[in-house]
């Protein structure tokens, strides 16, 4: 009798023993899968994550830097520096291209469409101008043209004004500058009152400007910029151009426009043309047209 009650109970000793030993194992199987599992599931998570953080490349879109001078003259701020945008992705969807913006339509040179002038002058006589010749500068008419000198390289603009005086117009002039070189330079002067106003500038070295002069200082409003459309050096001779139109100012080089600005310091006065020398001394510039449409 107790042999036979033993062995029942040897029988279910033996079998938890089995079950005792391999619950060990295949808690670990289990564990081991879960874990790959789980580390198969994160990398693909990360993966994706990878993916959106990643933006696509950026465009730049064209603008340009203005700075104010801390002289009259300084060493110019590049244009070719814009800003830069990056375009929105959508998680999990590719970025889509960037499109860069269309090109500016071409503006007509504004003499072809504005008729008749209210003021042609091709210097066959004086009756326009009050020519001058002090310490610093000479305007003189002679040989239909009109010559203007500055005899000192001093870093010094003199002007002389014509007797139109608008708000909103259309100016320019055809000049060519003689020897020169740097920042030797010439171009107009408006909505002056003979003691402040707008200078519009080109100089030798094949760069333009716009500043104003408040009577006591000048301040950069596009500095000295350099243009493939303005030739260097001396005996170039440019068609220089300027639409006034409330505060918005638009520079023009033989009919073409090259840039714009903002600016409302001054909205009338009389227009004009100047002159001044940085590196030449007697430099010489001749003007052969004169040319002013009053917009309405």
């Amino acid at each position: 009798m107790i042999s036979r009650q033993i062995t029942p109970l040897l029988i279910w000793l033996g079998v938890f023993v089995l079950v005792a030993c391999n619950y060990p194992v295949a808690n670990q199987e289990l564990q081991t899968t879960a874990e790959v599992v789980y580390t198969q599931a994160a990398e693909t998570i990360s993966a994706q994550l990878t993916q959106i953080a990643v933006p696509a490349t950026p465009t730049a879109s064209g603008g340009q830097v203005q700075a104010t001078p801390t002289s009259e003259f300084h060493t110019p701020t590049p244009d070719s520096l814009g800003q830069t945008t990056t375009p929105e992705i959508t998680p999990g969807l590719p970025a889509s291209p960037t499109v860069s913006p269309p090109l500016p339509t071409l503006i007509t040179d504004p003499r072809t469409t504005l008729g008749t002038p209210t003021l042609l002058d091709n210097f066959n006589n004086r009756n326009n101008w009050s020519v001058y010749e002090d310490e610093h500068v000479r305007f003189r008419i002679r040989d239909n043209t009109l010559e203007m000198m500055a005899f000192n390289a001093n870093g010094r603009d003199g002007w002389m004004l014509s007797w139109p005086e608008a708000a909103d117009f259309y100016l320019e002039m055809t000049a060519q500058p003689e020897d020169c070189q740097g920042l030797d330079r010439y171009g107009l002067i408006f909505r002056s009152d003979a003691n402040d106003g707008y200078l519009l500038g080109l100089s030798c070295d094949g760069r333009y400007s716009l500043r104003s002069w408040d009577g006591e200082q000048f301040e950069a409003i596009i500095d000295w910029t350099s243009i493939p459309a303005i030739s260097s050096g001396s005996g170039q001779a440019l068609r220089l151009g300027v639409m006034a139109v409330g505060d918005q100012l638009t520079l023009y080089i033989n009919g073409q426009m090259i840039d714009a600005a903002e600016d409302d310091l001054f909205s009338d006065g009389g227009v004009g043309v100047f002159i001044g020398a940085d590196e030449t001394a007697d430099f010489r510039v001749t003007v052969s047209e004169f040319a002013f449409w009053k917009l309405p």
